[in-house]
């Protein structure tokens, strides 16, 4: 069975379950302002030049916070012990910078090359309450959940004539710990959401750290963290990425 295969599969079996009795829902728009860092390489049978993101590309800590906003929305169901959230996520880094001989997909680039990348990012997640503490003025709840990671899009590298365009696809499945801590009756929340997952050399991680206020019952104020980090290793491709950095947004409840 294919990565994306395994996903689907996992996703249709943890949300089978779910009631939707009791339950609260929400959306939420916010941008996130990530960095990406690390390296890539692209080429036939381990060919390819490996090129670091940041200072061959330029497609890093150089581009200013306009450059690297991603738009994100998300909605959720929490059904009492169970919550249910799908999110999307819109990345378009672009750069040029000079390179010299290096090659990728198949080109060589001498000159000032223009990068671009492309990523469009869905998740569905599936979190499950083990521990739920919850009173008036205080409450807590930790649990293990599930997430699928579908990520898709290009990379394109252009200088002059030459050019050289990459798509990709993958899903991933990860497994991790939801938590959450609410203060004053929810006025003030905490959320921490971290998934991972291992296979063959190759890794994804997937971390969301943040805190809420809320000002009226249907209104949160949002600001967090996230970091990213995806490994592959295929005789065609090898990636090691990150991305990291800070959202903030607004969200409605029902």
């Amino acid at each position: 069975m294919n990565r994306r295969a395994l996903a689907l599969t996992l996703l249709a079996t943890v949300a089978a379950p779910v009631s939707v009795g009791a339950a609260e829902l929400g959306a939420r728009a916010a941008v996130w302002l990530p960095t990406l860092a690390g390296e890539a390489r692209v080429g036939a049978a381990g060919g390819g030049s490996t090129l670091d993101v940041s200072e061959d590309l330029g497609l890093g800590e150089d581009l200013d916070l306009e450059e690297r906003g991603a738009p994100s929305a998300e909605a959720w169901v929490w059904a009492g012990d169970h919550h249910l959230l799908a999110a999307g996520t819109r990345l378009t880094l672009e750069a040029t910078k000079i390179l010299v001989g290096e090659s990728f997909g198949g080109q060589t680039f001498s000159g000032a090359t223009r990068s671009t990348l492309e990523v469009t990012m869905v998740d569905g997640l599936y979190q499950y309450d083990l521990l739920d503490f919850e009173n008036v003025l205080a409450g807590f709840s930790v649990g293990p959940l599930v997430q699928v990671k579908f990520l898709e899009g290009r990379a394109e590298l252009v200088q002059g004539a030459t050019r050289a365009e990459e798509p990709f696809s993958v899903a991933v499945p990860l497994v991790g710990v939801g938590a959450h801590l609410g203060i004053l009756a929810d006025l003030v929340e905490a959320r921490l959401r971290a998934g991972w997952i291992g296979w063959k050399g190759d890794s994804a991680l997937d971390v969301q750290l943040e805190a809420s206020y809320n000002p009226l019952p249907f209104l949160e104020i949002v600001v967090g963290y996230r970091h990213l980090a995806l490994k592959l290793d295929e005789d065609d491709r090898t990636l090691d990425l990150t991305l990291g950095g800070p959202y903030a947004g607004l969200g409605l409840k029902f």
